[in-house]
């Protein structure tokens, strides 16, 4: 469906990614965006080792925390899919979504 929003359809939640923690498959969530740095790891100045830190899970602080906003640009290529967060219906059947 080209009218399909690629964000509210995206299969990827927290814990899909969490599987994909290992040197050769590798994903990292930065700013509620999915990345796979397989292969930007071993380029990494910092080193692979500081990335894996995050594999598998949320490295948006650290980034944050080692880079300024712009370095985000270098990781375009990389991108996968935003984060989904499924819906509670029961959140939605009581109006809080």
């Amino acid at each position: 469906d080209e009218d399909a929003d690629p964000i509210k359809e995206s299969p990827f939640t927290r814990e899909a990614v969490r599987r994909h923690n290992k040197p050769d498959d590798l994903w990292v969530i930065l700013h509620n965006r999915i990345f796979d740095l397989t292969n930007f790891a071993r380029k990494h100045p910092g080193g692979m080792e500081k990335i894996m830190e995050h594999a598998g899970g949320d490295g948006t602080r650290a980034l944050e925390a080692q880079h300024d906003t712009g370095y985000m640009r270098q990781l375009v290529d990389y991108y996968i899919a935003d984060v989904h967060t499924p819906r509670d219906p029961d959140a939605e059947s009581c109006g809080m979504m």
